[in-house]
């Protein structure tokens, strides 16, 4: 047996969730493309995320996605020319709310993306793999944290990932098993709601094209950077940039009254 197999075999006896950081690694060295995040050019970042959008759903969805930023950089270059950062930050998190990792996400990183022939060509001898998973259809609830508890899959799994890699269309409709769930129906109705949100922003700034409402837009759009993780954190993430959405828009409101009162 070759020894970085029997080390990292020990490794994962050990340490199973230094392991399973250390594969998610490798995934995120071998996805498709340079992350948007060292794009400087915005087009460039913004063509990245649409490829990445059709791979993770279909064309169509990576169209609705392209087509919206475009919208954004259209209504911002008429009222701030040469101004990119709202553009920037809707490309970014409307992309973020758009590529949740779910099941079928999951699914498909694991097995159309190039990760298994990464490990693969990394590790010699007698290895096996050990996914460590939290299907919510399978999953009891930490007591304590309320959250899935993970579980151990072995490498039987991986003939299941490309199945339900390939059921990806069904996202969202309703023969979506996993989106039934209240994690999941909240992620698309974050989505909705973003949307509508940029677009009150985008109102305003196209009205006035008042400087405070530009920057009061770009925090808005930035809010899901704050929605991180899962279960519980998530939800606490999502209740605070619901809350700061709120005193952002009435900020706007306000300043658009202050704006009429002064002409």
């Amino acid at each position: 047996m070759n020894r970085d197999a029997f080390l990292w075999g020990r490794r994962t006896v050990v340490d199973h969730n230094a392991v399973e950081r250390m594969l998610a690694n490798l995934q995120a060295d071998h996805d498709a493309g340079l992350s948007p995040a060292v794009i400087d050019d915005l087009d460039k970042a913004i063509e990245w995320r649409t490829r990445f959008l059709t791979d993770y759903q279909n064309e169509a969805y990576a169209a609705q996605y392209a087509s919206y930023v475009e919208h954004v950089r259209s209504i911002e270059d008429s009222s701030f020319p040469g101004r990119t950062d709202l553009t920037r930050a809707v490309a970014k998190y409307y992309f973020k709310l758009m590529a949740i990792k779910d099941e079928y996400e999951v699914a498909r990183l694991y097995t159309d993306t190039g990760f298994l022939q990464s490990v693969e060509r990394k590790f010699e001898g007698d290895f096996k793999l050990v996914f460590n998973l939290a299907p919510p259809i399978l999953s009891k609830r930490d007591s304590a944290t309320g959250e899935p508890k993970k579980r151990e899959f072995g490498q039987w799994v991986i003939p299941a990932f490309r199945i339900l890699a390939k059921l990806r269309f069904l996202r969202g409709t309703t023969f979506d098993v996993f989106g039934r769930t209240e994690e999941r129906r909240t992620e698309r109705a974050l989505i909705v709601q973003y949307k509508s949100m940029v677009d009150q922003a985008l109102s305003v700034i196209a009205s006035t094209q008042d400087a405070g409402h530009y920057d009061a837009a770009i925090k808005l759009a930035k809010l899901p950077d704050g929605i991180r993780g899962y279960g519980h954190v998530r939800a606490r993430g999502i209740a605070a940039a619901r809350e700061q959405e709120k005193v952002l828009l009435e900020t706007l409101q306000r300043r658009v009254i202050a704006l009429k009162k002064a002409a």
